[in-house]
């Protein structure tokens, strides 16, 4: 089994780019569809996971909100319907916006890592880790990527 990783990168984007991302978004489309601020994350998350063969993205963000529950990012349809769990190539998850202020929103992961929202900063992780988020106060926006051979 391949060991889980979780990559961190700060000050990913330029301000430019940084400003053109949309703070609501839910999209699954074909890679050569993606803008450009998803090529940018996708060529990063590919700096520390194969991303050959991907074909598909999904993307979602969480503008002032945050998923409920521990999860795993997986292939929802499949697993409502069979109950398998089919994993993404591996998941990133960006901040375009966290305040100075933020209080708490810190992506946490069960083996025991926190990693806290900072702007512009980028976060890629393995496959299959079971991840949530802190309640939090304050503004916090994180994009979410998966990137997929197919779904």
């Amino acid at each position: 089994m391949e060991k889980s990783m979780i990559v961190v990168v700060d000050d990913l984007m330029n301000e430019a780019l940084l400003q053109s991302i949309p703070l609501q978004i839910k999209e699954t489309k074909s890679i050569s569809e993606a803008s450009a601020y998803v090529y940018y994350i996708l060529s990063e998350a590919g700096n520390h996971f194969d991303l050959s063969l991907m074909k598909l993205y999904e993307c979602w963000s969480h503008h002032l909100s945050r998923p409920l529950d521990w999860h795993y990012d997986k292939d929802e349809k499949l697993y409502e319907e069979k109950k398998e769990l089919r994993f993404p190539l591996c998941s990133c998850v960006f901040y375009p916006v966290a305040d100075d202020n933020l209080v708490g929103g810190q992506l946490m992961f069960k083996n025991q890592v926190v990693i806290t929202p900072k702007r512009n900063r980028l976060v890629v992780f393995s496959p299959g880790l079971y991840h949530g988020v802190q309640q939090f106060r304050g503004k916090r926006t994180s994009i979410n990527i998966n990137p997929w051979i197919d779904l």
